[in-house]
C-alpha cells in the first residue's frame, strides 16, 4: 500500500514540477495555455456527471437496443466526407444494424457548413454525445456503446463504396434550384458540362490551425496548380467548363480563358458551391488533396494526380490515377515500384516530408504533360472513345501483380505506365 502511495506521490510531483517549470519557460502564455485546459476538463467532467442518468438509462436499454456514442472528423473535408460515408456503407452491410442507434458529435471546427447539413438530415448529430462518450470511456464495459467514425479512417480499404452506387447524402429541391441559377449567375449555359480541378498546398491548414506547430510535414503532398493548365485548356477545348476549387489557396491562376473560373479565389467561393460543384461535375482532376474526398462519396469519378504513397485502393467506379515518382538521390535514378513496394522501411508507410530525406529521396511531382494525358484517357474513357491495347492491359496487369491484391478498380493512368516501363522493372 505504501509502495502505491509513493507511486502517487511521485507522479504527482513529477506533475506539478512540469507545470511550473512551463511556466517559468514561457511565462504568461503557458498560463493562459493551461488555465483554457484546467477549464475544458472541468467542463467535460461536470457535463459527463450530469450526463449520467442518461448512461444509465442506455445501460438499461442495452439488451434490447444497443446505443452508441462517438465522435465524427469534422475538421478535415477530406475526413469529414469519406469517413463519414465509409461508415454509413459500413453500417449499410451491418446484419444487425437495426439493433443498433448512433449518436454522433462534430469536432470543434467544420471544415463545410453544407457538407455537415447534408450529414445531419441521414445522422443523429447531439453536442451532448461528446460527454457522454467521455464518460463510457471510463465506465467498465463502456467501450461497447462507443463507436469511432474517426478511426474509421478515409481510405476504403474494403472497397465498400464500389459496392453501393447510391452516396447517402442529397440535395433538396430548393438546394438542386439554387445550385443551377448560380451556375447560370456565372455565365454556363444551362447543361453546360464542367469539370473541376484543385492541387493541395498548405494555405488552409496554416490558416485554420494556425495556433498549432508548422505542416511542414506534409509538404510532400503539396503540387504545383499551374501543372495542370495544359489538361484543363485541353478540356476547354473538349467543350467543358473549368472550376479551380479550393476554400483558401496560395496562388491565384495565371489564366485568361473564360471558361477556366479561378472559384477558388474570384469571391463566388461559398460551403454550398463547394459541394454542389464537386457532385455534379463531369470528373475532379485533383491530387491528394481532401477536397478530392468529395466528389468520390458522390461517385464522380476522379482522376488523381501526384498520388502519394501508392498504397493501393478503390475510388469512385472510372477512376484513374498517376503517382508521384521517387528520385534516389544518391544512385541518381528513380526508384522502382517494387523497391518502393518492399523496402525497407516500407515507403508505403512514409507519411512525413522528413521520412523521404532522410533517406535522400526528392519527391518528384508529374509533369503537365503526364497530367495532360491521363486528362485525355479520363474524357475518352467518359465518352466511350478509348481503346485500351493489348499492351496497356499486360502493363496494368505487371503493376497490380505488385501487390498482394490485384482485383482494384481504379486504373493507373495509360500513358504514365508506356512512359515509365522501367518502374515496372
Amino acid at each position: 500500500m505504501s509502495e502505491k502511495k509513493n507511486q502517487l506521490n511521485n507522479l504527482i510531483q513529477t506533475f506539478w514540477s512540469r507545470q511550473i517549470s512551463q511556466i517559468k519557460d514561457e511565462g504568461w502564455p503557458a498560463v493562459w495555455r493551461k488555465a483554457r485546459a484546467a477549464i475544458k476538463l472541468t467542463l467535460t467532467l461536470f457535463m459527463a456527471f450530469l450526463t449520467l442518468p442518461i448512461a444509465f438509462i442506455v445501460l438499461i436499454l442495452r439488451p434490447i437496443l444497443l446505443i452508441r456514442f462517438g465522435p465524427l472528423r469534422t475538421e478535415r473535408i477530406g475526413h469529414l466526407a469519406l469517413n463519414t460515408e465509409i461508415y454509413l456503407c459500413e453500417l449499410d452491410e451491418e446484419i444487425d444494424s437495426s439493433k443498433t442507434f448512433d449518436i454522433l458529435y462534430p469536432s470543434s471546427i467544420i471544415a463545410n457548413q453544407q457538407l455537415m447539413r447534408m450529414w445531419k438530415r441521414k445522422l443523429n448529430v447531439l453536442f451532448l454525445a461528446r460527454f457522454i462518450t467521455k464518460l463510457f470511456e471510463i465506465l467498465p464495459g463502456g467501450e461497447k456503446h462507443i463507436i469511432s467514425v474517426v478511426n474509421i479512417g478515409s481510405i476504403d480499404k474494403k472497397e465498400i463504396m464500389a459496392r453501393t452506387s447510391e452516396p447517402h447524402i442529397y440535395f433538396t429541391p430548393k438546394e438542386e434550384t439554387k445550385g443551377k441559377n448560380n451556375l447560370l449567375e456565372w455565365g454556363l449555359p444551362e447543361g453546360s458540362p464542367f469539370i473541376c480541378f484543385q492541387s493541395r498546398d498548405s494555405a488552409y491548414l496554416e490558416s485554420t490551425f494556425a495556433h498549432e506547430d508548422g505542416w511542414k510535414y506534409h509538404d510532400y503532398r503539396d503540387a504545383n496548380i499551374h501543372n495542370n493548365i495544359p489538361a484543363v485548356e485541353y478540356l476547354v477545348n473538349e467543350g467543358y467548363y473549368s472550376f479551380r476549387m479550393g476554400h483558401i489557396v496560395k496562388n491565384p491562376l495565371k489564366v485568361n480563358k473564360s471558361k477556366i473560373i479561378d472559384y477558388a479565389t474570384n469571391g463566388f467561393r461559398t460551403d454550398f458551391m463547394d459541394i454542389y460543384l464537386a457532385a455534379k461535375c463531369k470528373f475532379f482532376l485533383v491530387d491528394t488533396a481532401g477536397f478530392g474526398g468529395v466528389p468520390i462519396i458522390f461517385r464522380r469519378p476522379v482522376a488523381i494526380v501526384n498520388y502519394i504513397p501508392i498504397i493501393p485502393q478503390s475510388w469512385s467506379a472510372g477512376s484513374l490515377f498517376i503517382p508521384k515518382k521517387l528520385w534516389l538521390r544518391n544512385e541518381n535514378r528513380f526508384l522502382t515500384f517494387s523497391e518502393i513496394i518492399s523496402s525497407e522501411p516500407s515507403f508505403l508507410t512514409f507519411f512525413k516530408t522528413e521520412q523521404y530525406e532522410k533517406f535522400d529521396i526528392d519527391v518528384i511531382e508529374n509533369t503537365p504533360d503526364e497530367i495532360l494525358a491521363l486528362a485525355t484517357e479520363m474524357n475518352k474513357r467518359l465518352n466511350g472513345q478509348w481503346e485500351t491495347t493489348p499492351e496497356d492491359m499486360e502493363l496494368q496487369k505487371r503493376y497490380w501483380s505488385l501487390f498482394k491484391k490485384n482485383d482494384w478498380h481504379s486504373n493507373i493512368g495509360a500513358e504514365f505506365l508506356r512512359q515509365n516501363r522501367q518502374l515496372l522493372a
